[in-house]
Formats: C-alpha cells, sequence, structure tokens
C-alpha cells in the first residue's frame, strides 16, 4: 500500500544534476512505498549493502532483496527527520551524507549515514552502500 508522500529532503540546496534527481527519487519512492517507481529506478542485479553488525547488515543482491532489506532499514527512522547534509558526484557514483533520527522501542537516536550510490550509463541504480559515521553506536541502538 502506498504512503502519501511526504518531503525527505529540503531539495532546495541541491546541486542541479541527473545523479542527484535520481537519487532523490529514489529516497522520495521508499518513502512513499512506491513499488513500482523503483522498479524503474534500479538496473538488473541492483545490490544494496548495509553496514555494520546489526540486524540489517548484509548484502541484498536483486529488486526484492533490495527493496526489503531498505524498508526494514527505512522503518527504523523517523520519517519526517531526514536531511541531506552534503551530496556529490563523480563518474557515474553519487555520495552523500544524510542525518536522520532512529528509532526503536519508543526510543530516538540521531545518527549520520554516509550513502554510496553507483549508477549505470542509463542513470539507473546498479549499488547503493549504507553506513553510519558511528556504525558501532547505531549498530547497539538498532539491535
Amino acid at each position: 500500500m502506498r504512503r502519501p508522500e511526504t518531503p525527505a529532503v529540503d531539495e532546495a540546496d541541491l546541486p542541479d544534476h541527473p545523479l542527484v534527481g535520481a537519487y532523490v527519487a529514489l529516497l522520495r519512492a521508499y518513502r512513499s512505498n512506491d513499488l513500482a517507481r523503483l522498479q524503474t529506478l534500479f538496473a538488473p542485479g541492483v545490490s544494496l549493502t548495509i553496514g555494520g553488525r546489526s540486524q540489517f547488515s548484509g548484502t541484498y543482491v536483486g529488486i526484492g532483496q533490495v527493496n526489503a532489506g531498505a524498508i526494514a532499514l527505512q522503518r527504523q527512522f523517523v520519517p519526517a527527520a531526514s536531511r541531506i547534509l552534503d551530496v556529490s558526484t563523480t563518474d557515474g557514483e553519487l555520495r552523500a551524507e544524510v542525518e536522520v533520527v532512529a528509532q526503536h522501542l519508543g526510543r530516538r537516536f540521531p545518527a549520520r549515514l554516509h550513502h554510496v550510490v553507483r549508477f549505470d550509463a542509463d542513470g539507473r541504480v546498479e549499488g547503493f552502500a549504507i553506513d553510519a559515521e558511528d556504525q558501532d553506536a547505531l549498530d547497539r541502538f538498532l539491535g
């Protein structure tokens, strides 16, 4: 079931670049649970690597596994509290630093995540890696 789309980030200050646009489209699709849109954004064989040692850590391959891993992780964060702090692009790769607030068992934990997104020649996501600035602390919080 699709949730109403809510702004994931303040896009006003982001660079006007095709990879940034694709990245924001990816964030929006996850926030609104638009699985049909996600399929159009992914290259065949897409992979997601979630760093650390929490229950969410590991590498997910293929659209189904990537969506399952990303959605499970996304549910651990306060929906309207994400903010992109920095974004840069080079040769088919985007790097972003994102401020989030994790939530677990009624508690909240602010964290900074590092996203590295690789795109194919058609601008589709072929790889996505997520880790935290303080990975050990986030892992302890998430369990």
